[in-house]
């Protein structure tokens, strides 16, 4: 499509219609405009990765920030529960999430779902701290989900 324009401009060039002083101003201007868009692209580019950047940065501090809480708070604490404590958990959290189940013609033992559902907390509140806080007078585990139920 340019060259078809280039090619009008030429022959009205020959034509006498353009001057050679008028052609190469406009080549000029497009030049221009070819230029600032060319520019007003790279800019744009430049901040938008910018942007991607911070926003990699944020979610790096925000990770390292909740794994700096689990390992400090919530662990500690999840150690203080008992196999019991942390199954009736991982079966709190199941009943909302619903990542577990059993299929209809399993032979897994209660006992062993119990252990299921207990390291299914273990891995839950490891993956998402924020959802959980401790209880500062008695230390107990509280999900945001389950108000009532502390552990």
């Amino acid at each position: 499509m340019k060259q078809q324009i280039n090619e009008i401009r030429r022959m009205q060039q020959l034509a006498g219609i353009l001057t050679e002083s008028q052609l190469d101003k406009e080549n000029l201007d497009e030049g221009f405009k070819e230029w600032i868009l060319a520019g007003l692209i790279t800019l744009s580019t430049i901040a938008g990765g910018i942007k991607v950047y911070q926003m990699d940065k944020e979610a790096e501090a925000d990770k390292a920030a909740q794994t700096e809480y689990y390992e400090n708070i919530l662990g500690k604490s999840l150690n203080k529960m008992d196999d019991t404590q942390k199954s009736d958990l991982g079966n709190m959290i199941n009943t909302k999430t619903k990542k577990l189940a059993l299929a209809p013609n399993s032979d897994i033992t209660s006992i062993q779902f119990s252990k299921t559902l207990a390291n299914y907390a273990d891995d839950y509140i490891k993956n998402h701290p924020n959802e959980f806080s401790v209880d500062a007078k008695d230390g107990s585990l509280h999900w945001k989900f389950e108000e009532a139920a502390s552990y």
